[in-house]
């Protein structure tokens, strides 16, 4: 077998019994097949997406919309790092962030999965919406020094 779809209590598993091959979902654009989604197996379930992921983010959506206050302070409090993952053989250097770090600072970006170990993994998209508004906070500051400056000459 190459593939089985396993319907258990909770989830729907569709799994692959080939070692390190890709697990593809193709389909028909107009005339043309294409290559929607690409999980490499043979480098952890590395996702490759054709083309845009995106999330919703339409206002008609949204409701209870306040402003993201203190962008800089959230941002100097985390941590960039590079890593290697312990679960993968041969792994390669990899950056990000650590989520367990990460999630007093932004809790909103924190998942933690209903597995035994209870995994986190963070939302790096969502981030952005905070690294935006710290880069406002710094060019404002940037303003007030420059004017500072000027009316000191």
């Amino acid at each position: 077998t190459i593939a089985k779809f396993i319907n258990s209590s909770s989830d729907f598993v569709i799994a692959t019994d080939v070692d390190d091959k890709d697990f593809i979902i193709k389909g028909q654009d107009s005339t043309s097949e294409i290559t929607a989604l690409t999980i490499d197996m043979s480098n952890a379930g590395a996702a490759t997406f054709n083309n845009d992921v995106t999330a919703f983010s339409d206002e008609r959506l949204k409701e209870d919309i306040q402003p993201i206050t203190g962008g800089l302070e959230k941002v100097m409090q985390l941590q960039g790092v590079t890593y290697k993952r312990n679960d993968v053989t041969d792994a390669k250097t990899q950056i990000g962030v650590i989520a367990q770090q990460v999630e007093p600072i932004l809790p909103e970006v924190v998942l933690t999965a209903e597995d035994e170990m209870g995994t986190k993994s963070v939302d790096y998209a969502k981030m952005t919406a905070v690294l935006i508004e710290a880069v406002k906070e710094l060019k404002q500051e940037i303003t007030q020094l420059k004017q500072q400056i000027n009316n000191g000459a």
